[in-house]
């Protein structure tokens, strides 16, 4: 859709594959919406979206119950984006929690 990922929002043409195009696409006033595509969206959206997302967070609260996290560097700077992150990728040490 030229109106969402065209020149004049992303600096690129839509029907054109420019990884590149995120770099700046936070900046150009596209709808979140948009931004994760998975599951389609609008009249055509999976109808397993709720269902999937539901699942997904309880698996990563099962891994969070049952692992403590430690960030592998001990200075973890932010890296600003579509959303921020961290700057190392999200380096960690897994330990089974001691009930």
């Amino acid at each position: 859709m030229e109106e969402f990922w065209g020149e004049s929002k992303t600096g690129y043409p839509a029907d054109e594959f420019h990884p590149e195009r995120w770099d700046t696409i936070d900046e150009s006033g596209c709808s979140k919406d948009h931004l994760h595509f998975g599951f389609g969206h609008g009249a055509r959206v999976c109808p397993g979206k709720h269902l999937s997302e539901l699942e997904a967070s309880l698996v990563v609260g099962g891994i969070v119950k049952l692992f403590e996290f430690e960030a592998v560097a001990e200075d973890n700077e932010p890296k600003a984006g579509v959303s921020t992150k961290p700057l190392d990728g999200t380096r960690v040490r897994l330990r089974l929690r001691q009930e």
